[in-house]
C-alpha cells in the first residue's frame, strides 16, 4: 500500500534522482551553495502545497490556513503574506520556545 511518500506519476516522466549521500557529500563539497539549494527545494515545495490546496503563489489566503491569520484584517494579510518565507523542520527541531522571538 502507498505510504505518506509515496509517488506514482500520472503519464510517463524522466526523475533524476541523488542519493541523500551523494547530495550531502555535494553540499560539503560546496557549502556557500547548502542554503540556497534547500532553500529552493523548500519553494518548491510550497509551490506544489499551495497548488494542492488550489491556492494561487503568494496570495494571502494562504493564511487563513492558520488560526493564528483567520480572523486577520484582509489588508493585514496582503502586506504580511509577501513577507514570509518556507523553513524545514524536523521531528524533535524546536520552531519556538517559549520568551523566544518567532
Amino acid at each position: 500500500a502507498p505510504g505518506i511518500a509515496s509517488i506514482e506519476p500520472k503519464t510517463a516522466c524522466e526523475v533524476q534522482m541523488v542519493s541523500r549521500n551523494v547530495f550531502e557529500k555535494v553540499m560539503a563539497e560546496c557549502p556557500e551553495e547548502r542554503e540556497a539549494t534547500i532553500q529552493g527545494i523548500l519553494d518548491e515545495m510550497a509551490i506544489k502545497a499551495e497548488q494542492k490546496l488550489g491556492i494561487q503563489r503568494g496570495h494571502p489566503d494562504l493564511l487563513l490556513c492558520s488560526a493564528l491569520f483567520r480572523a486577520a484584517n484582509p489588508d493585514f494579510m496582503k502586506l504580511m503574506r509577501p513577507k514570509m518565507y518556507a523553513m524545514l523542520f524536523k521531528a524533535g527541531d524546536w520552531i519556538t520556545r517559549e520568551r523566544d522571538y518567532a
